[in-house]
């Protein structure tokens, strides 16, 4: 990866662009400081080995700006989950009532009673080159990073294989996201993808726990954060002393970007049947 960055990418668009943190006004290490999903070791792991990186100025700077810059982009994004979810539970409701108001129940009574198996199967899909054109077009990002995007998606691939344990932190409010981690995994026909479908004999049936955890993932896109940081372990301490760069984070951020991607998917369906039994009045 190191030398395919060094030549600039095999595209224009992999070429350097202009930073959104330029090095006078935010250095790499006030960036890396600034990602609050990673713990306090976890970001002084990542200084370290910025230090000691093969990579040239420009790249490490080009990197680390971009996983601050998507990060500020997804942000930015959290209001529309926020939006949706008290329209789901109508009028009265807010951000932090929506789960007691039955938000999850109304989005699997949804899911169960107006979404044929097949159409649920269908939803959660996506294709690893679909993951890469999301960073391209919908968050405009085609830099460097572009190509340890892709790396670590290509990880994330046979991550079963790789014998690493969970990157969310197993937090007693950060359930979803582990669920989520737990439950995703990659098909060559379907590409990434979880079972809310699964085959019993002849048929093909919900498996209800699977979409309950997803809806769970779902109402948890709206925040109060992006990402929750993890609890500094003993752990941490031995990986902190290695200096060695890690892609915990990037990986994070990917499963929140498909987690996301089916979400809008649900949105724009549930939408549409709202919008096609209005006008039927």
């Amino acid at each position: 990866m190191f030398i395919y960055l060094q030549g600039g990418g095999a595209c224009i668009c992999c070429a350097p662009q202009p930073l959104l943190f330029s090095p006078e006004k935010e250095p790499v290490d006030a960036i890396i400081r600034s990602i609050d999903d990673l713990n306090q070791l976890e970001q002084e792991r990542e200084v370290q080995a910025v230090k000691i990186s093969p990579w040239d100025e420009t790249m490490r700077e080009q990197v680390w700006g971009d996983r601050g810059l998507l990060r500020w982009r997804m942000r930015k994004e959290m209001s529309s989950y926020q939006q949706f979810l008290v329209e789901l539970c109508g009028q009265g409701a807010d951000v932090e009532s929506v789960v007691e108001k039955g938000a999850i129940a109304k989005l699997r009574d949804f899911c169960i009673d107006h979404m044929t198996v097949d159409e649920l199967h269908d939803l959660f899909t996506l294709s690893r080159q679909e993951l890469e054109d999301i960073l391209k077009s919908r968050y405009k990002i085609c830099s460097f990073y572009t190509i340890v995007f892709s790396t670590v998606a290509e990880q994330l691939e046979n991550f079963h294989l790789t014998g690493i344990g969970l990157d969310a932190p197993e937090n007693h409010d950060n359930i979803t996201e582990v669920q989520f981690e737990r439950e995703l995994r990659f098909d060559k026909r379907r590409g990434f993808c979880i079972d809310a479908v699964n085959k019993s004999g002849d048929e093909y049936v919900i498996h209800e726990s699977v979409l309950m955890n997803f809806l769970q993932r779902m109402v948890s896109l709206a925040g109060p954060t992006l990402l929750q940081c993890s609890i500094s372990s003993t752990s941490d301490e031995k990986c902190s002393s290695s200096n060695d760069p890690s892609f915990r984070s990037d990986r994070r951020v990917i499963r929140l970007i498909i987690a996301r991607y089916w979400a809008d998917k649900l949105i724009q369906r549930y939408r549409k049947f709202n919008e096609g039994n209005t006008s039927d009045m």
